[in-house]
């Protein structure tokens, strides 16, 4: 692999890391927010009724980002390029189910199943950036 492919491939890692850290902090935010509506101490805002649709589609835009790498890096580095592949497929589809289902959801359920998409995508992205370039070159 050339280090202009490489280079391209870590701005790429990085800008997913970076959407999959926006995922994780908005997540976090809306649940906080759902569970002080639902205990009563924000009686005059809005419901979140909204939250599990905005965290949707906040996933569905970093879905479609990691499968646009996950191709990417298919050809430089297979087995990488279809684990970050096949992630962004389920977190895509559960993203869509999420948007369907928004208004009975509650942001801690939802958190449940992206909870671990966030901590695989981070350690994929994380993992294959820290690979010197003697690595890349083996694959």
């Amino acid at each position: 692999m050339t280090t202009e492919k490489k280079q391209v491939l870590r701005k790429f890692y990085m800008f997913n890391i970076f959407l999959i850290v926006v995922l994780f902090y908005a997540g976090v935010h809306l649940n906080e927010e759902e569970k002080a509506f639902l205990a009563g101490l924000r009686p005059n805002q809005d419901s979140y009724d909204w939250a599990t649709s905005f965290y949707a589609i906040l996933g569905l835009a970093c879905s479609l980002f990691s499968i646009y790498v996950g191709a990417r890096t298919f050809a430089a580095i297979p087995g990488i390029g279809v684990a970050l592949g096949l992630l962004s497929v389920v977190g895509f589809i559960y993203s869509v189910v999420v948007l369907v289902y928004a208004t009975t959801l509650r942001m801690e359920d939802v958190l449940l199943v992206y909870g671990p998409y966030i901590v695989i995508g981070m350690w994929l992205n994380a993992s294959v950036m820290m690979w010197r370039d003697r690595d890349f070159l083996e694959q």
